[in-house]
């Protein structure tokens, strides 16, 4: 939650290069961190009252966790030329506008 935060608070002056699409991992951040919370907390509660549903819950949302981060490992080390491309061209578009906006 707290990196989510962060990124969407550094960020936010540079969204001019980024066409303003900056927040949408900050955000995805601070949600998935929300859920790990709440998975933690299911972990933890489980473990105080031995509870044995409660404790193969959070295995299992654990095991979920686990598979969707090593999806967007993947996912982002598959497309991270796309990334490159993308950030070059925002860059190029604010180089172009240099001047004509406030803040840019």
């Amino acid at each position: 939650i707290g990196l989510g935060a962060y990124v969407w608070i550094a960020l936010k002056d540079y969204l001019d290069f980024f066409s303003g699409s900056v927040s949408g991992p900050a955000i995805v951040l601070i949600v998935f961190g929300a859920i790990t919370f709440i998975v933690a907390f299911f972990g933890c509660c489980g473990a105080i009252k031995e509870n044995h549903c409660m404790t193969m819950t959070f295995a299992a949302l654990i095991t979920i966790i686990l598979i969707c981060d090593l999806g967007a490992g993947i996912g982002g080390y598959v497309l991270r030329g796309k990334v490159e491309t993308w950030l070059t061209d925002g860059m190029k578009d604010s180089m172009n506008n240099y001047g004509e906006k406030d803040g840019v």
